[in-house]
C-alpha cells in the first residue's frame, strides 16, 4: 500500500466499530437488519427529544454491523423510501452534507434490492454481533411508549392572579 491510498484505506477503516457515523460528506449503502428502535430523553430544562436507531449492515463499506442513530427527519425519509418493500432485502444510502445544527442535511435514497452476496454477507454481520439495543435503553418501536401531546393553555382559563394587568 502507497502513501497516495493511505487516505481512502484510513476513512473506511475509521467506522469499523459498533456506531456508524456519519460526518460530512458520507454516503453510506446500508441494509437495516433490524426492526427501528425508539428512546425518548429528557433534558434537565424539561425539553424531550425522540431518537430512532437500527442495526446496519454497510454494503459499500463493510465492517460488520453497526448502529444507526437518527432523528425524526431521516425516520420519515426512511418509512417514506421503505413503504411496499421489505426492509430486510432492500438496500438504502443515507448521506450527510453539513456539521452544524443549522447547516446539516441527511438524504436517504432507495438502491432497490441487495444481491444474495450482500444478503448473505450482512446475516453473517448480524449473527456476530454480541450487543442488543435493548440493553442500552432503546425500545421496540412498536412497544415504545407514546410521547405526551402538548398541551395548549386555553384562550378561556382565567388569567394568574400575580398578572400586573
Amino acid at each position: 500500500m502507497g502513501w497516495e491510498t493511505l487516505g481512502a484505506v484510513a476513512s473506511k477503516a475509521s467506522n469499523g466499530g459498533r456506531y456508524l457515523k456519519l460526518t460530512d460528506g458520507c454516503r453510506y449503502e446500508l441494509l437495516l437488519l433490524s426492526s427501528p428502535y425508539t428512546q425518548e430523553k429528557t433534558w434537565d430544562d424539561g425539553r424531550t427529544s425522540v431518537r430512532f436507531a437500527a442495526v446496519v449492515y454497510c454494503t459499500d463499506a463493510p465492517s460488520g454491523a453497526q448502529q444507526l442513530e437518527f432523528g425524526p427527519g431521516v425516520a420519515k425519509d426512511l418509512a417514506r423510501e421503505l413503504k411496499g418493500h421489505d426492509p430486510s432485502k432492500t438496500k438504502v444510502m443515507i448521506s450527510r452534507v453539513g456539521s452544524g445544527k443549522t447547516d446539516t442535511r441527511y438524504t436517504v435514497a432507495r438502491l432497490g434490492k441487495a444481491s444474495a452476496d450482500e444478503l448473505e454477507a450482512a446475516k453473517a454481520a448480524d449473527a456476530d454481533r454480541i450487543w442488543d439495543l435493548g440493553e442500552d435503553g432503546w425500545s421496540p418501536l412498536e412497544d415504545a411508549p407514546r410521547a405526551a401531546k402538548s398541551t395548549k393553555k386555553e384562550a378561556s382559563e382565567a388569567p394568574s392572579e400575580d398578572v400586573p394587568f
